[in-house]
């Protein structure tokens, strides 16, 4: 597990099928593509919420360093999910001109 740890050949992909299908909307009707960024928006939202609840739960989150990373990849899966409801709610709004 360690030498995992410190392989500096790590993958970085990202592979998200609600993205690609974004790369594709313009396949599909102004409507449908709002709906999907609508959809976006509802799952990454409430994936923050799920996120902040376990934030909240009464863990003492500096007691370990084994609670101390848990917080720290809880933050990352917070603001990567801000961040796309905050891109997603953009790109509907770019398809405003649309209808």
């Amino acid at each position: 597990m360690r030498r995992w740890l410190r392989d500096d050949e790590c993958s970085r992909a990202i592979r998200n099928e609600s993205l690609l299908r974004g790369f594709l909307l313009w396949l599909l009707p102004p409507e449908d593509a709002r709906a999907h960024f609508e959809t976006e928006i509802a799952h990454y939202r409430a994936e923050v919420g799920r996120y902040d609840a376990i934030v909240e739960l009464p863990v003492e989150w500096s007691a370990t360093a084994t609670a101390r990373m848990q917080r720290v990849m809880l933050e990352s899966g917070i603001r990567v999910s801000r961040a796309l409801v905050e891109w997603a709610e953009w790109a509907r709004s770019e398809l405003e001109d649309d209808r």
